[in-house]
C-alpha cells in the first residue's frame, strides 16, 4: 500500500457517444457530449483498485481526432471536452487488471487440474509398482511352498518304498498265514465266464462275449472252437457256433465239455469236432406242475456250469438242481429239484437258488456248489446225495432257511487237493479255505478296480483255476481282463 490518504475513485455517471456528422444534411444540430464527475468515499477494496489503476497511468485524454469526426455546440465548445468512450476505458481496465492486479489464486484452473492429474499418475505408478512387488513375493512364496510339499512327498514315498521293499520280513495278512499275493494282468478284452485246466497246465476259457472257446498255452491265447457267431452249429471246430457258453470242464483225456446256456445244451469238443452231449434236460420224478410260480423256466432249464470227475461222469449245474451224465449217456438227478429255495437234505429234498459253479474232488467223493442267491457254498456227498452248507467250522447239515455264511455273491469255485478257492463277485475278492471251512488266504483288496501289485484289485471277478505251482488265474469280467495271482 502507498502512504497517505487515497483519492476517492472516479465514477462515470453518464456518457453519450458522439454522433457522426451527416454529410447530406446541414440542418442537423450539433450535439455535445456532457460528462459529469463526482467523488464518493471509497471502500478499502476500491482504494486498492484505484491504486492499481493509478499505477497503470491510464491517459483519459483521447488522441487528437479530425474535426470532421465530431461536432460540438458553439455555446459549449469552450467549456466541454471530448472524452474517451467507455470502450476505451473498459479495454484499458481489462488490460491493467490482467497484467497488473495480483491474483488471489496461486495457479489457474488448468494448471491446478494438470497438477492433480500428475499426482494421480504418480500415485497410480506407485500402486502398480507395489502390486508388482506383492505379486512377485506371492509367486515366490507359493513356489517355495510347492517345493517344500514336493520334498515332503518324496521323503514319504522313499520311506514307504524302504518299508515295502527293504524289509526282510514282509507283513502278513491278518486272515492269512502264507505269503503276500501279487496280482498281474495277463490278457485284456476277454470275458472269461468260466475256466478249466488240464493236467498239462493248459487253461481253457469259455468266452460268452465272443461265443468262442479259447485255450491259453503259457501266455499265448488261441481259439479252440467257434466262429464267434451266435448260433448252434456242430461239426469241425472252425465252423462250430455257440450261444453264450458260460461253463467249461476238461477231463484227463483232453475232452472239453461246454455248458452252452442259450442253446440249453451241453456241448463236447473232442478230436477237432463239436457235438451235443445233452439237450434240454428232463428231470425224472418232477412233473411240470412242480415249478414255483416265480421261477424263470429258462434259468432252471439252462445249463450254467459243468464238471467232470475222475470216472468220466459229467455233472451239470442248472438253476436249482444238479444233473449227472454217465459215460453210457444215461442221466440222473444228483440233488435239488425245480423249486427254488434254501434247504439242506438228501437228493431232491435239498433246495438251491442260482447254481453258478460246481467242482468235484479228485476222488469223486464230494461235489462243491456255488449257491449264488443263497450266498453260500454247498457240498454234496455223491454216494449219499446228502447236501450240507459250508460254515466257519466246517460242513454241517442245517435245517435251512437262514444264511450262515459271509459270502456276498459266490460265482466261481475250484478245488486243489484239500484247498477250496472261491470267487466272491460283489466283494471283489478270491478266498481260499481248507475243507473244515477255515479261511487260509484272500486275494484282492475288496475294492472295485484293476490295480496290479501287492494290494491289487478286481472288478467283479467270476471264474478261476489254479495250476500246479499254485498260481491262480482269475476271470475279471468287470474289467474284461484275465488276471494272475502269484503268492
Amino acid at each position: 500500500m502507498a502512504d497517505g490518504p487515497a483519492d476517492p475513485p472516479i465514477t462515470i455517471t453518464k456518457v453519450h457517444r458522439l454522433t457522426p456528422l451527416d454529410t447530406q444534411s446541414s440542418s442537423v444540430k450539433r450535439r455535445s457530449v456532457i460528462t459529469s464527475f463526482r467523488r464518493e468515499s471509497a471502500s478499502p477494496s476500491e482504494n486498492s483498485a484505484k491504486k492499481d489503476l493509478a499505477s497503470t497511468r491510464i491517459d483519459l485524454v483521447p488522441k487528437p481526432t479530425c474535426s470532421s469526426t465530431f461536432h460540438m455546440n458553439s455555446s459549449s465548445s469552450t467549456s466541454s471536452k471530448i472524452l474517451p468512450t467507455l470502450d476505451h476505458i473498459d479495454r484499458h481496465l481489462r488490460t491493467s487488471i490482467k497484467y497488473k492486479v495480483p491474483s488471489a489464486r496461486p495457479t489457474s484452473v488448468k494448471g491446478k487440474r494438470a497438477s492433480i492429474l500428475h499426482r494421480a499418475q504418480s500415485m497410480r505408478m506407485l500402486q502398480e509398482k507395489a502390486s508388482f512387488v506383492s505379486r512377485r513375493r506371492q509367486i515366490f512364496k507359493r513356489t517355495r511352498q510347492c517345493l517344500l510339499l514336493l520334498l515332503a512327498t518324496c521323503i514319504f514315498a522313499g520311506i514307504v518304498l524302504i518299508f515295502v521293499f527293504g524289509s526282510t520280513t514282509p507283513p502278513t495278512p491278518v486272515c492269512c498265514g502264507g505269503n503276500q499275493p501279487f496280482i498281474v494282468t495277463l490278457l485284456s478284452g476277454l470275458k472269461a465266464m468260466a475256466m478249466a485246466i488240464d493236467p498239462d497246465g493248459i487253461v481253457y476259457i469259455a468266452s460268452a462275449a465272443t461265443n468262442q472257446i479259447y485255450y491259453l498255452n503259457d501266455t499265448s491265447l488261441h481259439v479252440l472252437a467257434g466262429t464267434g457267431d451266435y448260433g448252434v452249429v456242430n461239426g469241425p471246430v472252425a465252423n462250430a457256433q455257440f450261444r453264450y457258453p458260460c461253463g467249461i470242464a476238461v477231463d484227463s483225456f483232453g475232452t472239453v465239455y461246454v455248458a452252452d446256456r442259450d442253446s440249453l445244451e451241453v456241448r463236447k469238443i473232442t478230436n477237432g469236432y463239436v457235438t451235443t452231449l445233452l439237450g434240454e434236460p428232463s428231470v425224472g420224478g418232477i412233473a411240470p406242475g412242480g415249478f414255483d410260480d416265480n421261477v424263470d423256466a429258462v434259468l432252471i432249464n439252462a445249463p450254467i456250469s459243468v464238471a467232470v470227475d475222475v470216472h468220466g461222469v459229467v455233472y451239470v449245474g442248472y438253476g436249482t438242481f444238479i444233473q449227472g451224465i454217465k459215460t453210457d449217456g444215461s442221466t440222473f438227478v444228483l440233488a435239488g429239484n425245480m423249486l427254488r429255495g434254501y434247504a439242506d437234505g438228501n437228493g431232491a429234498g435239498a433246495r438251491f437258488n442260482g447254481i453258478r459253479s460246481i467242482a468235484v474232488d479228485a476222488l469223486a467223493e464230494y461235489l462243491y456248489v456255488c449257491d449264488y442267491y443263497n450266498h453260500a457254498i454247498r457240498r454234496i456227498e455223491i454216494a449219499t446225495t446228502h447236501v450240507a452248507t459250508l460254515l466257519a467250522t466246517g460242513f454241517y447239515p442245517t435245517s435251512g432257511g437262514g444264511n450262515v455264511t459271509s459270502f456276498t455273491a459266490p460265482s466261481g469255485i475250484f478245488l486243489v487237493n484239500s484247498t477250496l478257492y472261491v470267487v466272491d463277485t460283489f466283494s471283489n475278492t478270491v478266498s481260499s479255505y481248507d475243507l473244515n471251512g477255515t479261511q487260509l488266504n484272500q486275494f484282492g483288496n475288496g475294492l472295485y478296480g484293476n490295480a496290479d501289485g501287492l494290494n491289487g484289485s478286481f472288478g467283479n471277478p467270476i471264474s478261476l483255476v489254479v495250476n500246479a505251482s499254485g498260481a491262480v488265474y482269475v476271470g475279471d469280467v468287470g474289467n474284461l481282463l484275465l488276471r494272475l495271482v502269484i503268492y
